[in-house]
């Protein structure tokens, strides 16, 4: 009896545990479009394929490939990948694997815009 006290007690307790593991949005976010000039960017490190892509498909900036004709440099970062929660994993255990999980993956995209020999901190 004490037995399975202490392991329903500990069952009760693993799986009351958690991780902040979704984000919710205000609708008026879901469909925002781009008020702001934008300007002509050159990109000093454009090998980041990936960031690139990001920068790209945000359309704040007109990526141009002269320097000169650019108003502002931008400097990329590489992606940074941040350690998931594992609580989703919690019932894939229970289940020794029978119930399905998909873990969230959290990147961070960051770049520095120049003007003019002085960097700038993006909006």
């Amino acid at each position: 009896m004490k037995r399975s006290s202490i392991v329903l007690a500990f069952l009760g307790i693993l799986l009351c545990t958690s991780c902040y593991s979704y984000k919710l949005y205000p609708k008026k976010y879901w469909h925002y479009t781009n008020q702001r000039v934008r300007q002509n960017a050159y990109v000093r490190n454009d090998s980041l394929k990936k960031a690139l892509k990001i920068l790209e498909a945000s359309e704040l900036f007109v990526i141009v490939t002269d320097s000169s004709s650019a108003d502002l440099h931008i400097t990329l970062y590489p992606l940074k990948q941040n350690v998931a929660c594992a609580t989703p994993m919690l019932p894939t255990m229970l289940t020794l694997g029978q119930m399905p999980v998909v873990v969230p993956e959290k990147y961070y995209f960051r770049f520095d815009e120049t003007v003019n020999d002085s960097t700038v901190i993006p909006f």
